[in-house]
């Protein structure tokens, strides 16, 4: 990773013309600067993001978005990006025959996806996040986090974050998982009928999903390996100019 300083749109200028590839991020705020690092990035990031930003962009990693079935009484998850109340659907809970199934059963996923809201709850989140997900994405938000809730975090939640599950892992440029926060409904990974892969989590079980911090040592190696042209490239303007090199690397 190389910082940009004096002279960035030159050197991105001289990047082009030399066909120097490079991803460009942006953090802070704007530079002012017509074809500056602000105008141009391929992502524009807060400080805190950066490592993150590395790791994914270094492994050349899909955005992961998560669908979370939780129940109310037990709180909202807290790095949730989006909420949604399935309360205002018909509870199977009320139907004898199944109060002790849970949403990932056939029966239960019928009787909730089968409603009126149930659909235009679903297709309205599935137009808004394909508007939306490349817009975090190009902030550098590469995990995002989708929580629906109910009474009991068992049916009616859990029912609507598989679908959504299913419906953005057709997407195919996403990786898409799915945890289930009320106890019992956790447990090793499994696979729909429609053969998408899932990823079910039991509360505060570890995610596997994440890199460690040598991933992320890896992917930051990787990028610094990326821009070690278009270090030598900054270098040669600025001692063009009989400026001293400020590259820390």
């Amino acid at each position: 990773m190389v910082p940009l300083r004096v002279g960035a749109a030159e050197v991105l200028h001289q990047a082009d013309q030399r066909g120097i590839p490079y991803v460009l991020v942006h953090h802070g705020p704007k530079d002012r600067i017509k074809n500056g690092t602000y105008a141009r990035a391929h992502h524009r990031v807060e400080a805190p993001q950066l490592i993150e930003l590395a790791r994914r962009l270094g492994a050349n990693q899909k955005m992961l978005v998560t669908c979370v079935a939780f129940a109310f009484r037990e709180g909202i998850p807290t790095d949730s990006a989006l909420v949604v109340d399935a309360r205002c659907l018909d509870n199977p809970y009320w139907v004898d025959e199944l109060r002790d199934l849970d949403g990932r059963d056939p029966r239960i996923a019928q009787f909730v996806l089968n409603q009126h809201e149930a659909t235009v709850l679903l297709d309205s989140l599935d137009t808004m996040l394909g508007e939306l997900l490349p817009a975090y994405r190009a902030r550098g938000r590469m995990e995002l986090t989708l929580a629906f809730g109910c009474n009991g975090g068992r049916q009616r939640s859990v029912a609507l974050a598989v679908e959504l599950a299913r419906r953005l892992q057709v997407r195919g440029n996403l990786d898409v998982g799915v945890e289930l926060r009320r106890t019992g409904l956790g447990g090793a990974n499994t696979t729909s009928p429609l053969q998408i892969r899932l990823k079910w989590r039991k509360p505060h079980e570890a995610r596997t999903d994440t890199c460690s911090s040598n991933g992320q040592d890896e992917s930051v190696r990787r990028l610094r390996a990326r821009s070690t042209c278009l270090s030598s490239v900054e270098s040669r303007v600025r001692s063009s100019r009989g400026l001293r090199p400020r590259f820390r690397t």
